[in-house]
């Protein structure tokens, strides 16, 4: 149900329990306070981890062996048509989140929102930049002098601003976890079955 919260659709079946909507196992109704804290970590923790194996791993390798097999200008398109692509599905989820518990509140919605354009800017950015620094150092090089001019960029580079990222999109996977939201849903079903 919660696949459309990229990149939380990792966290599908901890969101199920979460908000109770776990009709197949039913083990969302009988989580204790502390069980139910331990679930919202632990979406919270394969956010950030989903967000960083999506947005910053996979373009950077992407990007690395585009600097191998694609010229400058059939790069460029590729970044067109992937941002074309990506820019729709995002803007279909976020059209459908409207029709899950957590997407009538207008506060998720922008905070899903923001969260998307950013997860494309960062992924766009770092697929152009790996691209350019591959194309720029690593085809001059061997192997082993590639590998080391990865290591020196991985550390000595700038890191930082998407470590910040990263720990923005676990506390937006947290805001999205909101325990008022998950009473809402279970009084609403209460309501329902009565």
């Amino acid at each position: 149900m919660y696949f459309i919260f990229f990149p939380l659709g990792h966290a599908d079946e901890y969101y199920a329990k979460y908000f109770a909507e776990d009709d197949f196992y039913g083990e969302g109704e009988r989580l204790s306070k502390t069980q139910v804290r331990a679930v919202r970590l632990q979406i919270t923790s394969v956010a950030i981890l989903s967000m960083f194996i999506s947005a910053i791993v996979t373009p950077a390798v992407v990007g690395l062996i585009a600097a191998t097999y694609l010229t400058s200008t059939l790069f460029w398109d590729f970044l067109a048509i992937l941002f074309i692509l990506k820019t729709s599905l995002l803007i279909y989820s976020l059209y459908e989140i409207r029709f899950t518990s957590i997407g009538r509140s207008v506060t998720n919605i922008i905070v899903v929102g923001i969260l998307y354009i950013a997860y494309l800017a960062v992924a766009l950015r770092i697929l152009d930049r790996s691209f350019s620094w591959a194309t720029e150092h690593i085809l001059d090089s061997d192997f082993w002098g590639a590998l080391q001019r990865i290591a020196d960029a991985i550390i000595f580079g700038t890191f930082l601003p998407y470590l910040v990222f990263l720990l923005i999109s676990g506390a937006a996977a947290y805001l999205l976890a909101d325990p008022t939201v998950r009473a809402r849903v279970s009084a609403d079903d209460e309501t329902e079955a009565s």
